[in-house]
């Protein structure tokens, strides 16, 4: 029986195994093939940021990596050196044939060591304990302690564009039933995805096309035992190589998309973020117009380059022309392929922080099987995972490192305590304590501790101690050197740029100082010493008082890390708040209370309103519950939405009101998962992006808590329905899951995104960032009031709240606090529910100072514009605000923002109703409102053009009210816009006059043509494609009944109108040129063109009532494209002349609205028009000729 038994010889178990056995414990580990013992399938190369570390740190512990690193270095080279020492790191290029060898040799020659080759098949698990492994010829290998290292060996496969390969990495085997023994005992197992580059003949790269990028010309090494005549000299060592990809390379890649194994749908699992694939960073990355490469030996034994950066699981074929688009790559050969590979990971939740399993004891994990990535990260896990193993065969306390002691302490507590949903890369920023954590100070550190366990020699410890004493001593001399002012050392002061000294001082206070050194002293105080010493003397003199102060920070840490949390704590039910003391006075603007419990205003999740509508306690004190939140749907799946933003056709609705109605026939109306069951119908429409109304949790019973309870005449109780008036920006409203009351809210709206993105549509967020639910002074105290009054909200000289968003309160955007808030806020939605694009209420609001006054420049809008993360993120302003503000057209848009175009809102309704003065604006809304949005500096989808909305008449409404009905919304009609440029037809509101209802369908029918032939992004409010009504009220806020919820049996009445506007929608896409995404014009014809009664004469007076326009473009494949809109918004008809076409070719009439349930002509039935046609009274006609 052995001690330790380890599964695997990557870095991980290598390191496992070596740590056992120098414990003195019977050790075995088994290999599929000793050959391939620390082979390096990825990048040839060792450390780097925080890796670098990593490896000192093994060292310190005794470890053999950086021992192997420095004796096979074909390059070395410190990183970061003009930063400070906390982030200095070194990073060498291996010889990977070299690495491999050293590696076997060590094995094979360790003491307490047994090196077998063959097949783990499982583990072998009784009553809960591991207690060995039976290998795949039926043999049972029995252990104390098993440590499983199998890397991207369990259940792998090789993929390369639409082909899977069940392979390991190199064309190694994989062992399909290694991770099902460990499933079958109860652990979580996940799919992870990496990938490499292909490697390219050295001889057929013209690398005069590149960079040189050399080593650091001095002595450097991980290992404290590695001496100058261990290493490769520095004029011997290997130079790489940087190159960039060029826009042809990413054409290749955008190109071909469809092709990668990444983005086909075929890899299930995660990929790196942080060392992401190639095309990847071009999805990720779109801004930028190239990407760094680095060209990289890989042996001395090899003619073979390494592309790093280059990682792609595209097809062979693709890889070519990708590889030959790169500067000095036009004419190499490819010797191997690139590849993504996919496995079994084991989800780190369920490890112990002395990586222990907690479902199967004696089973420990280390390396890529804990879902990290990278030869560094693989081997400080073994190292540990080897000496805990041992330690728990003796039982003895486990050896665990704290975040303050070690880069591995900070890994393994985050995926211990964090997990990973990617493979987990080790990065400087993950460290709290990075001044701590230096690549000097790792023996210092670590040693000791790794001494007192039995992983280092008592040669190596006494090694350590001479060095410590040997620092000391020269502290101490240099502590009593003492410095006088005399010209010499004034004069080398000043060439350093300090001034002359004035007094006396030690040499080591004058070492406090920048670019001071000892060796620079020398010459004055007669003290030197090694560099090593100089460097550790120089480091801690100069960063003495950071140095203290973190220390004293991860004392504080210490601190709070010996509360223990119960292990069997259900973090799923716990609710929590916040108390928060301080200053009271309202004058200042100051309110702290507390007896108050306050929201956290970065909970994921909110409880306290989990069913809809369901009567809360209103003496409750803790109304709003913040709640934890189990990440554990993902939708790591969900890939990337390929409608560019000029293609959006949007759909605006209300989440609950969509499906509420008894008519939708769904299983769970108004919910999330009631939307699903309606996606085949968006998907018939033509749909291609949702915009919802506000699902950040709201408070639908906020009367209750305001003691207004309001009632219509009808009993039905009136409640915040549309959800403008947030309570949290990061949690998804429970009420409209059917699944809320058990607290699945995240799930279920993940599910819909995710089935959403399979139809390709979008998901767009309406989002309130101007105004929270906690109102003015009379409002409730729910969050933002307890915490910083005065930083989240602006406020008069005298603490009272300034209402700019016409709902009591005025969000402090512009602050430095909120404006953090609002980007965490953005980035969580996109980042965690890949949410597609924003669309901003009252964004004026958003470029507001924090005295309220509009700002030319707004940080905010700054920040969201360019923040790497929102990169292809839709942005959509509501440009005007409740206090006044309108910027429709002069938004401070920086070239990505698109609007809500109030101006074609207006001036097509105005038009459309007769009202005179309009001819020039219609057009100019028709063809892209350039008078508005100016192409060169706002882009090609500034516009975002809409007619009807949320916020008053449906469409049929539109044309069947003069006047607003609002009475039961409460306010005696006083509520809602009074001016709605709107016409009833003759009869105000529901009538059976057949006469009226065909005009009515015609004025829809007009809007619905003018809506999609314009050039800009059309949206659709939901329902108005089937004659939705809400009976006159426009202002619908508080209906949460019949008069918001969408009708499903008009879709049945009005089928008609669902199949026009369906044809519409259909007909826009066909046409590149309503997008302005055509390439080129017909020859003599101008994009756009402007034309009356006869072609080429536009009348602009006031009392012109038709209007005609061409526009021109090309189809997609190629032909010229003319269309032709006529639109009469007289009473009377018109006979109108159409432009000749080239070579006499006529127009067909596609529509004419006048043809009621034929409006949209079918193509058999399309008349060709040579010249001239009748445009009836109140109509528009679009005809259409492509040559």
């Amino acid at each position: 029986m052995y001690d330790v038994l380890v599964i695997g010889a990557g870095h991980a178990g290598i390191e496992a195994c070596l740590a056992a056995s120098r414990m003195n414990k019977k050790t075995a580990i088994v290999t599929l093939s000793k050959d391939m013992i620390g082979s390096m399938p990825c990048n040839p190369s060792v450390g780097g940021p925080a890796k670098g570390i990593v490896v000192r740190e093994i060292d310190a512990l005794g470890g053999m990596m950086p021992v192997a690193a420095d004796k096979t270095a074909l390059q070395f080279k410190m990183l970061n050196t003009t930063k400070g020492p906390g982030v200095w790191s070194l990073r060498v290029q291996s010889d990977k044939i070299a690495y491999k060898r050293f590696m076997k040799n060590a094995l094979e020659n360790q003491a307490n060591l047994d090196v077998i080759e063959a097949a783990c098949k499982r583990v072998v698990i009784k009553d809960g304990k591991a207690i060995g492994v039976e290998l795949e010829d039926g043999t049972f290998i029995e252990s104390k302690t098993v440590v499983l290292t199998a890397g991207t060996y369990m259940t792998s496969n090789v993929l390369r564009g639409h082909t899977s390969t069940v392979s390991g990495p190199e064309e190694q085997r994989t062992v399909n039933t290694l991770s099902q023994s460990l499933r079958d005992a109860g652990i979580k197992t996940f799919r992870l995805k990496t990938g490499t580059p292909a490697r390219i003949k050295m001889d057929t790269i013209d690398f005069s096309k590149s960079e040189p990028q050399p080593g650091t010309n001095q002595f450097l090494r991980f290992s404290e035992t590695t001496k100058p005549e261990d290493v490769l000299p520095f004029e011997k060592q290997k130079i790489c190589h940087l190159i960039y990809t060029q826009p042809e390379t990413h054409e290749i890649i955008h190109s071909h998309l469809h092709d990668s194994a990444m983005y086909s749908g075929l890899v299930k699992g995660v990929g790196p973020r942080y060392c992401p694939s190639i095309e990847d960073k071009l999805v990720r990355f779109a801004d930028k117009d190239r990407h760094q490469l680095f060209l990289e030996p890989e042996s001395n034994e090899l003619d073979t380059i390494y592309i790093q950066g280059f990682s792609t699981s595209m097809p062979i074929d693709v890889q070519e022309k990708m590889v030959h688009s790169l500067p000095g790559l036009e004419n190499c050969v490819i010797e191997k392929y690139a590849y993504a590979i996919e496995y079994d990971a084991i989800d780190p939740l369920q490890m112990k922080t002395n990586m222990e399993n907690k479902i199967v004891e004696n089973l420990f994990t280390a390396g890529q099987v804990n879902g990290t990535s990278g030869y560094e990260e693989a081997a400080g896990q073994g190292l540990m995972a080897g000496a805990n193993a041992a330690l728990k065969v003796d039982g003895r306390e486990p050896f665990v490192l704290r975040r303050d002691e070690a880069y591995i302490g900070v890994m393994l507590d985050d995926l211990c305590t964090k997990g990973t949903k990617e493979p987990y890369r080790l990065l400087t920023s993950r460290a709290e304590y990075r001044l701590l954590l230096r690549h000097d100070n790792a023996d210092q550190r670590l040693l000791e501790k790794g001494y007192r366990i039995g992983l280092v020699s008592k040669d190596r410890y006494d090694a350590f101690k001479k060095k410590m004493d040997a620092i000391e001593v020269a502290r101490e001399e240099l502590s009593n050197a003492h410095i006088k002012p005399n010209s010499e050392v004034n004069d080398y002061l000043n060439s350093l740029g300090f001034e002359p000294l004035a007094h006396g001082c030690s040499a080591l206070d004058l070492i406090k100082r920048p670019k001071v050194t000892v060796h620079g002293l020398a010459k004055y105080t007669g003290l030197d010493y090694e560099n090593q010493i100089n460097e550790q003397i120089e480091i801690q003199t100069k960063y003495a008082g950071y140095i203290a102060k973190a220390k004293r920070d991860a004392k504080h840490l210490q601190q709070m890390e010996k509360m223990k949390l119960p292990s069997d704590l259900d973090y799923e039910n716990i609710e929590y708040g916040f108390r928060i003391d301080g200053k009271y006075d309202k004058t200042t603007g100051d309110i702290y209370d507390r007896r108050k419990i306050i929201l956290d205003p970065y909970a994921k999740m909110v409880s306290g309103r989990n069913e809809w509508g369901k009567l809360p306690d209103k003496d409750n004190i803790f109304q709003y519950r913040s709640k934890v939140v189990i990440s554990d749907f993902e939708l790591d799946s969900d890939l990337p939405q390929k409608t560019d933003h000029g293609d959006l056709i949007i759909y605006e609705t209300h989440l609950r009101g969509f499906t509420r109605h008894e008519a939708s026939k769904v299983k769970h109306p108004g919910t999330y998962a009631g939307f699903i069951e309606k996606i085949p119908y968006l998907k018939e429409l033509g749909i291609n992006a949702v915009e919802f109304l506000p699902i950040f949790e709201f408070d639908e019973n906020e009367d209750v808590i305001n003691d207004t309870i309001r009632y219509d005449s009808k009993g039905n109780r009136l409640l915040n329905y549309w959800g403008y008036n947030p309570i949290s920006f990061f949690a998804p409203k429970a009420g409209y899951a059917a699944s809320g009351k058990y607290s699945m809210q995240n799930y279920e709206f993940k599910n819909l995104i995710k089935e959403l993105h399979k139809n390709n549509i979008k998901v767009i967020l309406d989002v309130v960032f101007n105004h929270t639910a906690e109102g003015d002074e009379r409002g409730p105290y729910i969050s933002f009031k307890g915490i910083d009054n005065k930083a989240y909200y602006i406020l008069g000289p005298n603490g009272e709240y300034y209402n700019f968003s016409g709902c009591g309160n005025t969000l402090n955007c512009n602050n430095p606090i909120v404006r953090q808030m609002i980007l965490n806020c953005l980035r969580h939605w996109t980042a965690e529910y890949h949410i597609d694009g924003f669309r901003f209420d009252l964004a004026s609001i958003l470029g507001r100072n924090q005295d309220g006054s509009p700002m030319s420049n707004p940080p905010l809008l700054e920040l969201l514009t360019f923040d790497p993360l929102l990169n292809n993120t839709i942005l959509i302003a509501e440009a005007w605000d409740a206090g006044g503000l309108y910027q429709v057209g002069t938004f401070p848009a920086y070239g990505k923002w698109s609007e809500w175009n109030g101006h074609y809102r207006d001036d097509v309704r105005h038009f459309l109703k007769g009202d005179l003065g309009f001819a020039q604006a219609i057009v100019n809304r028709i063809t892209g409102s350039e008078d508005i949005y100016n192409p060169s500096n706002r882009g090609n989808y500034a516009s975002i053009n809409f007619i009807t909305c949320h916020d008053g008449f449906t469409l049929w409404d539109l044309f069947s009210y003069n006047e607003k009905h609002n009475e039961e919304n409460g306010w005696n009609n006083t509520d809602g816009a009074n001016d709605n440029i709107s016409w009833n037809c003759g009869v105000e509101g529901e009538t059976t006059d057949p006469e009226i209802l065909t005009l009515r369908r015609k004025m829809v029918r007009n809007a619905a043509t003018i809506l999609f032939c314009s050039i800009g992004i059309p949206m659709l409010l939901a329902g108005d494609e089937f004659c939705n009504s809400q009976f006159g009220n426009n202002n619908a806020y508080c209906q949460d009944n019949e008069t918001s919820w969408l009708n499903w049996n008009q879709l049945q009445e009005n089928h008609d109108m669902f199949l026009f506007f369906k044809q519409l929608i259909a007909f826009r896409k066909e046409h590149p040129l309503f997008r302005r995404a055509s390439e080129g014009t017909p020859k003599n014809y101008p994009a756009v063109s402007l034309h009356g009664i006869n072609p080429w004469q536009f009348d602009s007076s006031h009392g012109n009532r038709v209007v005609c326009i061409m526009l021109t473009g090309k189809t997609e494949d190629g032909r010229d494209d003319f269309i032709y809109i006529a639109i009469n918004a007289h009473w009377e008809n018109h006979r109108i002349n159409l432009p000749s076409l080239p070579h006499d070719t006529p127009w067909q009439l596609i529509i004419n609205t006048e043809f009621d349930d034929k409006a949209f002509i079918k193509p058999q039935n399309r008349p060709k028009i040579y010249q001239q046609n009748t445009l009836n009274a109140r109509s528009v006609s679009v005809y259409n000729a492509i040559i």
